[in-house]
């Protein structure tokens, strides 16, 4: 059931977080560490690319038949779908620890029937980012914002495509200002563990998760029973 009562930002959402990260934190650190090793997996397709782009440099034109250009896209994407995967999976993890069990290696992988309207939805909302962005920054900034909730909405929500950014936009246009420093605070959060040489990512980013997966648990109203977070307001 969702909320009707008005939502308002509630900024010990981070704190709760927080300290849901160091109840499991060692089965978090594993779980982020697969992640990662997809998002490396992605980015190492742009090594082919680079030397398909200087090959025809040298050549003075592109070579669209190149094995470089070929092999590149596919690691890529390749990657960035295992990574896409494994991404909704954390969210399954912080779903499991909130109804107060012990998160696994195996909750990396059971998002499985969430995938497919994940990357639709995301392929949507970057799509809409960009167009935004076409026109001036603060637009796709905007747009950006009001759509920070729709994974948690998909994964959690179990909400299809359009009904996840319809969620999204609502929950965020209830309480503007706020939510939209919240977004903004959570994904500092998320990637400020790249400035301790990328290794902070495998606590920044589990730390980003729980945040937003609280925030949308209470901004719905849909959560389940948290055992192990005895601030949720919602039961």
């Amino acid at each position: 059931m969702s909320r009707e009562i008005p939502v308002q930002a509630d900024w010990n959402w981070v704190s709760r977080g927080w300290d849901l990260f160091l109840e499991q934190w060692q089965m978090w650190l594993l779980n982020t560490g697969f992640f990662l090793v997809a998002v490396v997996i992605s980015l190492s397709g742009f090594v082919p690319l680079w030397f398909w782009m200087l090959e025809g440099f040298y050549q003075g034109y592109a070579n669209w038949l190149s094995p470089l250009l070929w092999i590149g896209l596919l690691v890529f994407f390749l990657g960035s779908g295992i990574a896409a995967f494994l991404y909704a999976g954390l969210y399954k993890c912080a779903e499991r620890q909130l109804r107060g069990e012990r998160i696994q290696v195996e909750d990396l992988v059971s998002a499985g029937d969430r995938f497919t309207i994940l990357i639709g939805v995301q392929g949507t909302v970057f799509a809409l980012v960009l167009i935004g962005s076409l026109f001036c920054f603060l637009p796709g900034l905007v747009v950006g914002a009001l759509m920070f909730f729709t994974t948690p909405a998909v994964v959690l929500g179990k909400r299809d495509a359009r009904e996840a950014i319809d969620e999204s936009y609502r929950l965020m246009s209830s309480d503007v200002p706020n939510l939209l420093v919240l977004g903004i605070v959570t994904n500092l959060i998320a990637s400020v563990g790249s400035n301790i040489c990328f290794i902070g990512l495998l606590a920044s980013i589990p730390i980003s998760v729980l945040i937003t997966t609280v925030a949308y648990y209470d901004c719905a109203g849909i959560t389940p029973t948290n055992k192990a977070d005895n601030t949720n307001r919602f039961v």
